[in-house]
């Protein structure tokens, strides 16, 4: 249904997170906060390796994509 009206743009079902936030919807939790995950969260000393992390992250997306 949603290829019909989207079309190319539609969500396709190798999305496992927009199922995820369907099935939490549709049990009744509207809490739209992320929860917590498995893995360990970055934490970064400064602004500076924060800053450095960023600017990998840029150039890999130019990297990949052109």
């Amino acid at each position: 249904m949603l290829v019909e009206v989207y079309g190319d743009t539609a969500p396709t079902d190798k999305n496992k997170s927009r199922r995820e936030w369907f099935q939490r919807f549709k049990d009744g939790d509207f809490n739209i906060e992320d929860k917590p995950c498995s893995r360990q969260p970055k934490n970064f000393e400064d602004k500076e390796l924060e800053e450095e992390d960023r600017v990998k992250r840029k150039r890999s997306l130019q990297n990949h994509w052109g």
